[in-house]
C-alpha cells in the first residue's frame, strides 16, 4: 500500500509540475497540428479546437490515467468525454486515434504488448491544448459575442464594442457607402 501511494504521489507531482511548465515551441505546434508523414506513414493532424480532438487530449490529462493504458480504456474515457454511448466510440476510431497520438510522438507503444503510455512531450501538448481551449477561447470568446449574460459588462465585451462604435464612425466620417451589386 505504501509504495502504491508513493507512486501515486509521484505522479501528481509529475503532472502537476508539467502542467505549470506548459511550453510549446512553434515547431511542436506545427507537427502536431498539420498532417505529417512519418516513417513512410501519413498521419492526420490533431486540429485544434475539433471536439474529438479536444476529448483525446482531454483523455490524456486524466488524473487517474495509469501508468499504461489500452484500447479500451480509451474508449471508455473518449466516449464519456464526447457524451456519446460506447458503441458510438468503438474500437476502429480507438486504434486510429491511438495511431495518430503515436505517430504525432505523444503517446508510445510499449514493446511486445497493446499498452500505451503517454510520453512528456504529449502530456505537456495535452495539457496546453486543453488549457488554452477551457480556460482561454471557450471563455473569451463567451465575452466577445455575448454568451456570459450574467456578467454583460466584462472588460472584453467593452472593449469589443468601443472598437466597433469606433469604426462605425470612422466609415460615417469616410462617407463610405456600402458596394453596388
Amino acid at each position: 500500500m505504501r509504495a502504491i501511494g508513493f507512486a501515486a504521489n509521484r505522479r501528481l507531482l509529475e503532472v502537476e509540475t508539467i502542467s505549470q511548465d506548459c511550453a510549446l515551441a512553434a515547431g511542436v505546434f506545427e507537427a502536431v497540428t498539420q498532417p505529417q508523414t512519418i516513417d513512410g506513414q501519413r498521419v492526420p493532424r490533431l486540429t485544434f479546437g475539433d471536439p474529438r480532438v479536444m476529448s483525446l487530449l482531454a483523455t490524456l490529462c486524466l488524473f487517474f490515467i495509469p501508468q499504461r493504458f489500452r484500447n479500451v480504456w480509451l474508449r471508455e474515457n473518449m466516449a464519456q468525454l464526447l457524451g456519446v454511448p460506447l458503441e458510438d466510440y468503438g474500437p476502429g476510431k480507438a486504434t486510429y486515434d491511438l495511431r495518430r497520438l503515436r505517430l504525432h510522438g505523444l503517446i508510445e507503444r510499449l514493446p511486445n504488448s497493446h499498452q500505451y503510455q503517454v510520453t512528456p512531450t504529449g502530456l505537456r501538448v495535452a495539457m496546453l491544448f486543453v488549457k488554452l481551449n477551457n480556460r482561454l477561447l471557450r471563455p473569451g470568446l463567451s465575452q466577445l459575442f455575448d454568451g456570459c449574460p450574467q456578467a454583460p459588462d466584462r472588460p472584453v465585451t467593452k472593449a469589443i464594442k468601443a472598437l466597433d462604435r469606433a469604426l462605425e464612425q470612422l466609415i460615417a466620417q469616410a462617407k463610405m457607402t456600402p458596394a453596388q451589386i
